[in-house]
């Protein structure tokens, strides 16, 4: 102690090395929640991250009177397709709704447009969602 003194490392600090442990406690606690909070930020594999579609058999822009089947692939943050996942088409007259199998996969048959815009597919598990439109005209 003495030596720790005379080093000057001690110093003005009468409590000495009793408070050092309370010091690392306290870092320790900090840095375990800073830690915990990354964690949850950190991509799981199995959240929706991504909707894709794929018009079968015809080309974007869709053209309002044709009508279309649709596959829609919903993906994790993984890359992985997801079953499981709600569909829904709005705009340009559509209103449809459904469910991705095992495959991640599912197909609206024969959609037709009404007028030109766009139509926004919307992808949502768990809370989770994701989005992306195909363009009509």
């Amino acid at each position: 102690m003495n030596r720790l003194l005379k080093r000057g490392i001690l110093k003005d600090d009468k409590r000495g090395v009793e408070g050092l442990p309370m010091k690392l406690i306290i870092i320790s606690v900090i840095a375990v929640a800073a830690l915990g909070v990354l964690w949850l930020w950190m991509p799981s594999g199995n959240d929706l991250a991504d909707v894709e579609f794929e018009i079968i058999d015809g080309e974007t822009p869709l053209v309002v009177g044709e009508e279309y089947d649709i596959m829609i692939t919903a993906r994790d943050d993984a890359g992985n397709r997801m079953e499981g996942v709600d569909i829904r088409l709005t705009g340009s007259g559509v209103h449809e709704g459904g469910t991705t199998d095992n495959d991640g996969e599912y197909t609206f048959n024969d959609i037709s447009p009404e007028v030109s815009g766009r139509i926004t597919v919307e992808a949502e598990k768990d809370g989770r969602e994701a989005s992306t439109t195909i363009m009509v005209l």
